[in-house]
């Protein structure tokens, strides 16, 4: 989503109201992105200058986001030359899409040049002349730009006509400082939903490949001990033979392909044909059909058990994949990714910046209404968050998300509460397309957890039915009322 000619031309535009800023931080969270936190009279403004491939832009934000641990070698360049630096002039070269941002300090003064061009922008630190002192990315042979050479334009990008852009609408009216600045927020906010549904589908897809992957082997295990199970039982099945065959050795003798014996377990005494090895002597053939049973039988005892051990993890799989397709987030999407990536995701996020395992709802009372995010939330939710006389909720019989009311002491929950709380614990399960929903309720401290249980997994006594259908316009206003 590289930013177009007419939005940098509207954003250069509101910058003329930056003229004055000074520097107070510049910050480089990844190697494509820095941060310059600007401070004019009354208000403070984040200013991001991208050049992701695919996503080269310049406009203001309304977030900064923690910088690298160690700054990369231009963030220091620019910090070195451009701190407590003023912000003189902003202006756009020869109508292409590169912006020059003109900084001073003292007598010093600097021209940053941002090319935010598709998948080949670039961002100049100048000096004095336009004499290029560094630069964000590694410079190009094709271009022939060295530090200390001048800074010479691209080629213009063809002419391309384009509409002017309209001026945004807000949900909500700016405060007075980002109403200068319309087109710079519009833009932070297209872009961070963008990136927020494109890192929503990322998550999604490798969490889902991740468990179908996993569920195929699953599979396939299952079928492979459950064919082993089935030999076990083929095994057992020669016992008779073997009983048989202790009984009859006199009528046996080394090259015997089989042996014709009254069969003593049926009822009628028929003639039961037995095969034998014609390279085994009598005894050897009845101590290798005692094998092949004692194997059978200890076999049995690891198969059986191991095949419920298996099909409890596909069950778990496949509920996993049920509640990754209802997850609308990006962020309740981290706790299913593979541990490699969740530890890439949490170790980007501050170390203090812990997500609470709810979502938090109002009801027109006010009372608050806590939603588990999924199923190991579910846990943390009901049995460290909730108290004892708090009001649990889940749609009875399928899987779902713990609701929880918090109350006082000795306090009750309102009708009106209590079906805000149902309604919302209906939409987060999987009845939530049924026309009637079953939906439990106690106090939290009749639900508890079993050894050895799944997460989100309880046994509930002491509780209640309501049984709802599911009102929207009290659904839309519940679900604009999170926090």
């Amino acid at each position: 989503m590289t930013i177009r000619y007419s939005e940098l031309n509207a954003i250069q535009q509101e910058f003329q109201n930056l003229i004055g800023a000074q520097v107070q931080k510049i910050t480089q969270p990844s190697h494509h992105e820095i941060y310059f936190q600007l401070r004019i009279p009354g208000w403070t403004a984040q200013l991001l200058i991208s050049m992701e491939a695919g996503q080269e832009r310049v406009h203001l934000v309304e977030q900064r986001p923690p910088s690298l641990p160690t700054p990369p070698t231009f963030c220091m360049v620019l910090r070195k030359h451009l701190k407590h630096a003023r912000l003189i002039h902003c202006s756009i070269h020869e109508n292409d899409k590169i912006i020059l941002l003109g900084w001073k300090r003292g007598e010093e003064q600097h021209t940053l040049i941002c090319e935010c061009r598709s998948r080949r922008g670039q961002v100049f630190l100048c000096g004095e002349a336009l004499r290029i002192q560094h630069a964000l990315l590694p410079l190009s042979f094709q271009r022939g730009l060295r530090r200390g050479d001048t800074y010479l334009a691209p080629d213009p990008l063809p002419h391309q006509k384009e509409q002017p852009p309209t001026p945004p609408e807000f949900a909500e009216p700016l405060d007075e400082k980002l109403s200068l600045f319309p087109h710079n927020i519009y833009l932070a906010r297209q872009t961070q939903t963008h990136n927020e549904a494109q890192r929503f589908t990322q998550y999604k897809q490798l969490c889902t490949k991740t468990r179908r992957r996993d569920l195929k082997k699953k599979n396939r295990l299952l079928t492979n001990l459950e064919r082993d199970k089935q030999r076990c039982y083929d095994a057992l099945k020669r016992e008779v033979d073997a009983e048989l065959l202790k009984g009859n050795m006199h009528e046996i003798k080394r090259g015997d392909t089989h042996v014709s014996v009254v069969d003593y377990y049926d009822p009628e005494l028929k003639q039961r044909d037995i095969k034998l090895d014609p390279a085994l002597s009598p005894q050897e053939n009845l101590e290798k059909l005692f094998k092949k049973i004692k194997r059978a039988k200890k076999g049995l005892d690891i198969i059986s058990p191991r095949i419920e051990e298996v099909e409890e993890d596909i069950l778990q799989i496949e509920e996993e994949l049920e509640e990754i397709e209802s997850i609308q987030t990006a962020e309740e999407l981290v706790a299913y990714l593979p541990s490699e990536q969740k530890r890439q995701v949490i170790k980007r996020k501050k170390t203090d910046q812990k997500s609470a395992p709810y979502k938090e709802y109002k009801a027109q009372t006010g009372h608050k209404i806590l939603v588990g995010r999924n199923s190991k939330a579910n846990d943390e939710l009901t049995f460290r968050v909730a108290k004892g006389n708090d009001i649990w909720l889940h749609a009875r019989g399928v899987a779902g998300s713990h609701v929880i009311v918090p109350l006082q002491k000795q306090g009750t929950i309102p009708q009106d509460v209590l079906l805000d709380a149902a309604t919302l614990a209906a939409h987060n399960s999987k009845s939530r397309n049924q026309t009637h929903i079953e939906v439990m309720y106690t106090e939290t401290k009749y639900v508890k957890k079993l050894k050895g249980a799944p997460p989100g997994q309880v046994t509930v006594q002491r509780d209640n039915n309501i049984t709802i259908r599911i009102d929207e316009e009290r659904l839309k206003r519940l679900l604009g009322s999170v926090s």
